[in-house]
């Protein structure tokens, strides 16, 4: 139940990060007006998520990616890839390389403890 719990905010999280992707440019001053600019915002809370030794940072999401790594990395591992191919669609293909580099790493990085 917990579980079920966690992961309920994991998605509602991750459909807030898809939405910015979905609507840029339409956000005026209050959102990323590039896909460039959406994904280093990505980046940087999982990054910051990712940094078990600080504290998450922005602290609600990031706290909320920490529990859900410790309670199942390989599924929260799984929900955020899944994000990044839907990030990446209309991309051209290797166009973003050093992106996804990056954000493997961050998912590795916060998903360490289920290894």
């Amino acid at each position: 139940k917990q579980k079920e719990r966690v992961f309920c905010l994991v998605h509602d999280l991750l459909e807030e990060i898809k939405w910015t992707f979905n609507m840029l440019g339409l956000h005026g001053e209050n959102g990323p007006a590039s896909w460039d600019e959406a994904m280093k915002d990505t980046l940087n809370m999982l990054r910051a998520a990712a940094d078990w030794d600080t504290f998450a940072s922005p602290s609600l999401a990031g706290r909320i990616l920490r529990v859900a790594a410790l309670v199942d990395g390989n599924m929260l591992a799984k929900m955020l890839k899944e994000m990044l191919s839907f990030c990446l669609e209309g991309r051209q293909p290797g166009e973003n390389l050093k992106e996804e580099s990056h954000f493997a790493g961050a998912v590795k990085a916060l998903c360490r403890h289920s290894e």
